[in-house]
């Protein structure tokens, strides 16, 4: 897994086993960074739609931007337009 800024230079890098879940692996590629500072937005994709994930990024100063699931139970908390704007 890789994390990269807007101009695709790596923030942070890491190998692991292709079975595990992308939120998992969030962890443990931002620990090991190559900058001081976490970022300030994380955009994934659906695999990252996960609260218990965006509330321990939130603690950390990082906002998790990525698309809602539709068969979602909690109320609809992410705005698509922003991922929109974002993903661009």
């Amino acid at each position: 897994m890789s994390v990269a800024d807007r101009s695709s230079l790596p923030i942070a890098t890491s190998i692991s086993s292709a079975s595990l879940h992308k939120i998992t692996l969030v962890k443990a590629t931002l620990s090991p960074r190559f900058t001081k500072r976490l970022p300030e937005h994380l955009i994934g994709d659906r695999a990252y739609g996960h609260d218990p994930l965006d509330e321990k990024l939130a603690e950390n100063g990082v906002e998790l931007i990525d698309p809602h699931h539709a068969n979602r139970k909690k109320e609809k908390s992410r705005n698509a337009r922003k991922f929109r704007r974002d993903r661009s």
